[in-house]
């Protein structure tokens, strides 16, 4: 793949794109530790073979959690995260060029999907993290018009909401961080199938935490998800997923929602209430 005629070179790295998903590729891969040897090669503006190479490292990322491993080198404490690093600097430059260089487009879509994977694992996602800058962009990269693009960041972000912990960052920054991006997508009925179920789990898994329940809270994100609902009453596994996630705002809503009680019914102020307290609090979720 890195060798000095291009035409061999191009034509080994489009055979390992077509075998990735051959299970002992993937061994034969860390064996012979492809990822570093990608990594080592992409970036240098001489490498016209850059987006077959991306095209590789998404593959391979995606498939294997031990490639995913090798790319975030988590096999050494000095180095470990170095790559993911390049790669987002590289990203942020990228961005901006993306706008008036097709060939940069080329290689966004593909690093957006690589960063994805690598966010499987929780190096990785701490790793991206703690790259402000690329948390800054990401929420532009969610309503992309390149389908590509907008299908890595959603599974990026999904990721992040596999873990709880980072919920809190998750809905940080201006218009609830990356959440306002992904209620526009529910919203505007997104033509990719795929990425509308992406950012229907996403939506559902940030549900369940109280940062992601404050968020939909603040803005009206569960009259958005009731109308989606409706809008995929045909799609059975998205409106089970989106009623779960009004369920779960519904139930943070009765825990704190205290009923009036009618004029007939009010407790008189020297009685003591023990019954309906036991009663209620039976009733609040666990």
């Amino acid at each position: 793949i890195n060798a000095e005629y291009m035409g061999i070179a191009g034509d080994a790295c489009s055979t390992l794109i077509n075998l990735c998903d051959d299970g002992e590729l993937g061994a034969m891969v860390v064996e012979h530790k492809l990822v570093a040897r990608l990594m080592e090669s992409i970036g240098h503006t001489a490498d016209s073979l850059v987006e077959l190479k991306l095209i590789l490292l998404s593959n391979l990322t995606g498939v294997s959690d031990k490639c995913v491993q090798q790319l975030l080198q988590l096999h050494d404490e000095d180095l470990k995260g170095l790559y993911l690093y390049r790669l987002m600097g590289w990203f942020v430059q990228t961005v901006s060029d993306a706008k008036k260089s097709a060939d940069s487009l080329k290689h966004l879509q593909w690093i957006v999907q690589i960063m994805a994977n690598a966010c499987r694992n929780e190096e990785g996602r701490s790793c991206i993290l703690e790259f402000g800058a690329f948390m800054k962009l990401l929420p532009s990269l969610l309503v992309h018009s390149n389908v590509i693009v907008r299908g890595g960041s959603t599974s990026l972000v999904k990721n992040f909401a596999l873990d709880q912990r980072c919920h809190a960052v998750i809905t940080e920054g201006d218009s609830g961080g990356v959440l306002g991006p992904l209620l526009e997508r529910l919203a505007a009925d997104e033509e990719n199938k795929d990425i509308q179920r992406c950012v229907v789990e996403t939506l559902a898994l940030m549900s369940q935490t109280k940062e992601g329940e404050a968020y939909f809270d603040a803005v009206g994100g569960k009259k958005l998800l009731q109308a989606a609902a409706e809008r995929m009453a045909k799609q059975p596994e998205l409106h089970k997923l989106l009623q779960t996630a009004i369920e779960a705002l519904d139930d943070v809503q009765d825990a704190f929602v205290i009923p009036e009680e009618a004029p007939d019914q009010q407790t008189k102020p020297d009685e003591a209430p023990a019954d309906a307290l036991v009663e209620a609090a039976a009733e609040l979720p666990d």
